[in-house]
């Protein structure tokens, strides 16, 4: 199985709508056709299901930005120094305009889990 963020549960999570180019910046997901494709290809694994897990959350503004700073994402890791302290300002410019409370931020996380199973070759019957 493989539980995972899909590209556009990314992009829907608090940070990929208000931290500035959390979504470009990670361009390691995939969307799901790519994913069940892309096993399908390469390994002998077909999907077999996938369900779907959303999770509320919430946090205030310092432990965000806290978050960040110690690069709770492994996307933090790819934005330079400055990228990263432009952004970070920004990102609570963003949630000061669209929270009402600083210390009571609520959203929900999405992740995905998938299911594959090994296809075995078809057996022939010896020949006689």
């Amino acid at each position: 199985f493989i539980y995972t963020r899909l590209k556009d549960q990314n992009e829907s999570n608090i940070w990929g709508k208000f931290f500035p180019d959390f979504s470009k910046k990670e361009n390691r997901l995939f969307d799901i056709q790519s994913l069940t494709k892309c096993i399908s290809n390469q390994t002998s694994l077909n999907l077999k299901s996938s369900e779907f897990f959303q999770h509320k959350r919430s946090s205030n503004l310092q432990t965000l930005v806290t978050n960040a700073e110690m690069k709770h994402y492994s996307t933090f890791s790819l934005y330079t120094i400055s990228e990263f302290e432009k952004s970070l300002g920004k990102f609570k410019q963003n949630i000061y305009q669209n929270f009402n409370n600083p210390e009571n931020i609520q959203w929900v996380d999405e992740n995905t889990m998938f299911v594959f199973q090994k296809t075995l070759p078809e057996l022939t019957a010896p020949k006689e």
